[in-house]
């Protein structure tokens, strides 16, 4: 079935443009960038920077996935960061600079858990697999409570829960 474009209504034409700009953003990454493209990436002082695209010079940014489409994107990543720190910074706190021996898997850490019925935070002993995180392990279940009650916001910005 072929739709001429002049047959859809106005509202119609909107809808169709903000499908396709929806697709067109989610589809371009750093790899469709031409030369003197601008994107934007997080510098060493914590701002969001705007730089226009170099091959020869931005690998560097490149190469840690400090770069972003969108201002938006790239604030969003430098809150997550920060928030990232926070727990972190509190976490050692709690665990009064405890480190974790990942060989006998007697750490805790948080997930969140996003299913239909119940969407909260947990926490599981990881008796059964070691898995990278940002967020530390603790020590203790008490810990992880704490660290919940406490850095609710933070968690909900690196879990992107609105």
């Amino acid at each position: 079935m072929d739709i001429n474009i002049k047959d859809l209504t106005k509202e119609q034409r909107e809808d169709l443009k903000k499908q396709l700009d929806w697709y067109e953003e989610k589809s371009k990454t750093i790899w469709d960038m031409k030369d003197w493209d601008s994107y934007y990436y997080i510098d060493e002082y914590c701002n969001v920077d705007e730089i226009e695209y170099n091959w020869d010079d931005d690998n560097n940014l490149i190469a840690v996935w400090n770069w972003f489409l969108t201002r938006e994107k790239a604030e969003k990543e430098l809150e997550k960061r920060k928030a990232i720190v926070r727990i972190n910074k509190r976490i050692n706190e709690l665990n009064d600079w405890w480190i974790p021996d990942l060989e006998d898997y007697g750490e805790y850490n948080i997930y969140y858990n996003n299913n239909l019925y119940a969407k909260c935070y947990w926490w599981d002993f990881t008796t059964y697999r070691k898995e990278s995180h940002a967020i530390k392990y603790m020590q203790t279940e008490e810990i992880v409570k704490e660290i919940i009650r406490e850095c609710k916001n933070d968690l909900d910005i690196i879990f992107d829960i609105k």
